[in-house]
């Protein structure tokens, strides 16, 4: 990326005539919570002649931020209005970070998901766009964390396994359904059905069956048979780290993506994220794979 400098005075910002329409430009912006801030999320509303679009932070947000000003101006008009709702935007210089956009028009997209719904908040916008092109893989049932689902199960059940049964079953349904909705051919959205959380127990023992931390099973199974795509018959049995490599090097060598998208293991801070990119790295040397690009991002 190179990057470019501009001035925000009283909320309006114009870009460096440098830029085009086409690139990814990020900006480094900062901000203050109002007392607001702190109740309710404080979030830039960008508003340019392309339309208006909100980018929420945390509760209390306050310091260094970066903004996704892509596709909100044009060639012809590069003026941008940033208005903070709970956030005080003080005049400032903003730092830009410019990427030239790359072509995906015909490309071949592998998303690669930690848990259920992490393939729409880091690219569901890209995927839809390429969706005949695209392929959804989710490694994890996402069976863990908290448990919501209290209309289905009484109380005195509500630490049983049964309902982190039912809870990955779900995901595992919403993760494979989903993607659907954008276009996705069925064929190309797969499940993998490790558990969650258990990721860096299964890289530091790669040869042992690792069980769910919620249910108390290593039978993958129960959350792969979800699956209708042809592509599941050929996936390695085992909640093993060998067998997450083996399976992502089989999809990568049979789908043969272009693009891989991906958490950041070195930003992105959850360990199931930072090890999905782990793991498909080495897929990816396991098989010398070295066409295409590694698209980058965090969540966490």
């Amino acid at each position: 990326p190179s990057t470019a400098h501009a001035i925000l005075k009283g909320g309006s910002l114009t870009l460096p005539a440098t830029i085009s329409g086409q690139d990814t430009v990020i900006a480094k912006i900062r901000i203050k919570s109002t007392w607001a801030g702190l109740l309710i999320l404080p979030f830039v509303e960008t508003i340019s002649s392309k339309g208006r679009w909100k980018q929420y932070f945390e509760y209390g947000a306050k310091g260094v931020r970066y903004i996704n000003l892509s596709d909100t101006f044009s060639d012809s008009d590069k003026t941008i209005r940033l208005e903070g709702k709970y956030l005080s935007l003080p005049d400032q210089e903003i730092e830009l970070s410019v990427y030239p956009r790359e072509n995906l028009d015909g490309k071949k997209i592998l998303v690669l998901a930690p848990h259920a719904d992490d393939a729409e908040l880091g690219a569901y916008g890209l995927y839809e766009k390429h969706a005949a092109n695209s392929m959804i893989c989710t490694l994890t049932a996402s069976e863990g964390g908290s448990f919501h689902y209290g209309n289905l199960y009484s109380t005195c059940d509500f630490d049983t396994q049964a309902q982190y049964l039912q809870k990955g079953r779900m995901r595992v349904w919403n993760s494979l359904a989903v993607p659907l909705l954008a276009g996705v051919p069925s064929e190309n959205i797969l499940q993998l059905g490790y558990f969650d959380s258990t990721l860096t127990a299964m890289r530091q023992n790669p040869e042992k069956e690792i069980k769910s931390t919620k249910i108390d099973t290593t039978d993958v199974d129960i959350f792969r048979s979800a699956n209708t795509s042809p592509l599941a018959k050929h996936l390695k049995p085992g909640s093993t780290w060998n067998s997450l490599v083996d399976n992502l090097s089989y999809l990568i060598e049979t789908f043969q993506p272009d693009i891989i998208v991906t958490p950041s293991p070195n930003i992105d801070t959850h360990p199931d994220h930072q090890h999905t990119a782990l793991a498909a790295i080495e897929a990816l040397r396991k098989i010398d794979y070295r066409r295409g690009n590694l698209f980058l991002h965090t969540i966490h």
